[in-house]
């Protein structure tokens, strides 16, 4: 997924007042090819393209992003430098 579009979901749920918990890239997170890939880029507005490892959004309403396929342990859970980890309040 394009990494502006969880973004977008975390500024929404802030604007709202609504916890918002962001659980795992997957896969794929954002940034560079790992070391070895190679990656060739044919930009068309509102296509992916990649090869090898790597995918290259280019929406027609957000700004490029890279994304590498890297596993889901290193991928990890951190957007934009931090974990989210808010819940609702328990009702009692």
């Amino acid at each position: 997924m394009h990494p502006d579009w969880v973004r977008s979901l975390r500024d929404q749920c802030q604007a709202a007042g609504v916890p918002f918990f962001f659980k795992q890239w997957g896969e794929w997170a954002p940034g560079g090819a790992p070391v070895g890939t190679t990656m060739n880029w044919i930009h068309r507005i509102g296509l992916t393209y990649g090869t090898g490892e790597a995918i290259r959004y280019v929406p027609e309403d957000r700004s490029p992003e890279t994304v590498s396929r890297v596993g889901k342990k290193q991928a990890g859970r951190l957007l934009d430098g931090r974990e989210h980890n808010e819940f609702p309040e328990v009702a009692r």
